[in-house]
C-alpha cells in the first residue's frame, strides 16, 4: 500500500516519460536548502535517477509538467516557501505554508510547465528564514522551527513530453494587487512555446487557436485582513474559480475552496484538466466576501517575476490526448475509518479511452500516461485525514499507492484538500481514490466542490 515511489515509464521514450520521485530523510535546519530526492528508476534516455540526489537531472529537449504533494508541520514566524526551481529559467512555481504552532497538518499543491534544453535540472528548495533570527542566520528561534516535512504525502512527478509531440506551454505572472471582493486574476510577462496556439490576451485570457486537451494550474501568495466584525475572510474563506469562454458563455470548470485566515501568509492554488476548442479563452476567478481585503502577492517589474503568483498551461493535441471529468456523488457514507469514494460521470472527450466502473474505478482502455487532479471541500476532527490514489493493472496483485496528500484537524471550520500526480497506464487498468480518518471522523462534505478531471496521453 505505501509502494507509491515506484516510478512508471515507457518502453520507448520518444514522445513522452514520467517518473516519481520522493522526499529522502534529511534535517531541513539549513536557511534555504534543496530537498533530497529519492527515485526507484533506473537511468533512461530522459531522465538520470540516482539512489539519492537533490536533483532530477532531464537529458533530452521537451516539455515537463511536474506536480508536487506536500504537507508540513512548522512554528515559524510568517511562513515556510517550498519552491519547485529549474537551473536557468527561474521559479515554475511558490507555495507559502502558514504557521500553525506546529501542531497541524497543512497542505499545499505545486504545479508547472516548462519547455526544458538537454541537461536541465530540476530541484525542490524548502526556504525556512523566518525560523531564524533576522541577525543571526545560524541560529534558530526559541520554538520556532519546522518540526516536520511529511512522508505522508507526496510525490514530485515529472512528465516529459517531446517536441515532437507538437504540445505547447504558456505561463505569467501576477502582478502585486489589493482587491476587497472577487478578483478576475491580472496575468503579465507571458512566455509561450508556441505564441499562435497559445496566447495570453488582455492581460487576463489564454486563448487557444486550435481543439486540444489543456492541464493548467494557478498559484498564488495571499495575504488577507478582515475588515469589520463579521471576519469575512475567516468564515468564508477564499476560492479559486477557473472558468472557460465557451460559445459565448462563461462556464466554471471547478471551484477549488481555501480555509479563511486573517494576518497570515499563506498559498491559494487549483489545477485541473479541461478540453478546449478553436477560439476559447481560459481565465481565473478568487473569490472573497466583500470586507475581506486580500494582497496578492507577485511581481512589479519583468525582473522580479517568480513563481509565488504564476499561471501555468499545457496544451495538447487532440489527436494524441483526451480528458475525463466527474463529481463526487452526494451520499458517500463517511462514518468509516476508510472510504473508497465514488463518483458520477459528468463528461469525457473520447469514450473509447476512459469508463467508469461500479462509480469507484476509473477504467483507462487504452495504454498511456495520465496526469490525474481531485480537489475535496470538508470538515473533520480527525487528527488529519489522508487522501490516496490507488492504481492497478489486469495482472497486478495488489493496488499501488501513485499519490497521496494529508489534511490535518479543520476545528470545525471548511478547509480544501488537494492531489494531483502523472504517472503511466496500461490498457484495462484501473484508479481509484480512498479517504482515511486517523482519530476522529469526518463531519462535512461539501460533495458539490469535489471535481476529479484527468488528462490522458497516447502511448
Amino acid at each position: 500500500m505505501n509502494a507509491w515511489w515506484h516510478t512508471y515509464r515507457c518502453v520507448s521514450p520518444r514522445l513522452r516519460e514520467a517518473a516519481l520521485f520522493t522526499l529522502a530523510r534529511g534535517s531541513y535546519r539549513d536557511l534555504d536548502q534543496k530537498l533530497p530526492l529519492k527515485s526507484g528508476a533506473p537511468n533512461n534516455e530522459v531522465f538520470v535517477s540516482g539512489d539519492i540526489t537533490d536533483r532530477v537531472e532531464v537529458n533530452r529537449e521537451g516539455i515537463l509538467w511536474v506536480d508536487y504533494n506536500f504537507a508540513m508541520k512548522h512554528s515559524c514566524r510568517k511562513f515556510v516557501q517550498m519552491t519547485i526551481k529549474t537551473k536557468g529559467s527561474g521559479d515554475m512555481a511558490s507555495a507559502r505554508i502558514q504557521d500553525t504552532d506546529g501542531k497541524l497538518y497543512q497542505s499545499a499543491l505545486l504545479s508547472g510547465a516548462i519547455q526544458l534544453e538537454p541537461k536541465s535540472e530540476l530541484t525542490l528548495e524548502i526556504q525556512n528564514r523566518f525560523c531564524f533570527l533576522p541577525s543571526v542566520a545560524v541560529r534558530p528561534l526559541r520554538n520556532t522551527r519546522l518540526k516536520e516535512l511529511s512522508k505522508l504525502a507526496g510525490p514530485l512527478s515529472v512528465l516529459w513530453l517531446s517536441p515532437e509531440l507538437g504540445a505547447v506551454t504558456a505561463r505569467a505572472y501576477t502582478r502585486l494587487h489589493t482587491w476587497y471582493r472577487t478578483w478576475r486574476v491580472f496575468l503579465d510577462y507571458p512566455e509561450s512555446s508556441d505564441n499562435y496556439v497559445v496566447k495570453l490576451q488582455n492581460n487576463h485570457l489564454f486563448r487557444f487557436s486550435r481543439d486540444g486537451i489543456v492541464k493548467f494550474s494557478f498559484t498564488q501568495a495571499v495575504y488577507s485582513v478582515n475588515l469589520g466584525g463579521q471576519k469575512p475572510c475567516t468564515h468564508q474563506g477564499l476560492t479559486v474559480s477557473p472558468k472557460i469562454e465557451r460559445s459565448s458563455q462563461n462556464v466554471t470548470i471547478f471551484k477549488r475552496f481555501h480555509k479563511g485566515v486573517t494576518r497570515k501568509y499563506t498559498t491559494i492554488e487549483a489545477s485541473g484538466v479541461v478540453p478546449v476548442k478553436q477560439g476559447e479563452v481560459l481565465y481565473f476567478d478568487v473569490e472573497t466576501m466583500l470586507g475581506c481585503q486580500t494582497w496578492y502577492f507577485g511581481a512589479t517589474r519583468e525582473e522580479d517575476k517568480n513563481g509565488i503568483g504564476v499561471a501555468n498551461v499545457l496544451w495538447v493535441p487532440t489527436e494524441f490526448s483526451a480528458s475525463f471529468r466527474g463529481e463526487l456523488v452526494p451520499d458517500i457514507d463517511w462514518s468509516h475509518n476508510e472510504t473508497e469514494l465514488q463518483f458520477q460521470y459528468i463528461s469525457t472527450s473520447r469514450g473509447d479511452v476512459f469508463e467508469m466502473v461500479d462509480g469507484t474505478y476509473l477504467m483507462f482502455k487504452k495504454s498511456g500516461h495520465a496526469n490525474i487532479n481531485f480537489y475535496m471541500k470538508m470538515q473533520h476532527s480527525c487528527d488529519y485525514v489522508k487522501l490516496i490514489a490507488f492504481y492497478y493493472t489486469v495482472d497486478s496483485k495488489k493496488a499501488v499507492a501513485v499519490a497521496q496528500q494529508v489534511l490535518g484537524n479543520t476545528q470545525g471550520m471548511w478547509d480544501g484538500v488537494a492531489l494531483s500526480s502523472s504517472h503511466k497506464v496500461e490498457e484495462d487498468s484501473r484508479m481509484y481514490l480512498k479517504l482515511f480518518c486517523v482519530r476522529g471522523e469526518v463531519e462535512r462534505v461539501a460533495w458539490e466542490w469535489n471535481t476529479l478531471s484527468v488528462m490522458w496521453i497516447h502511448q
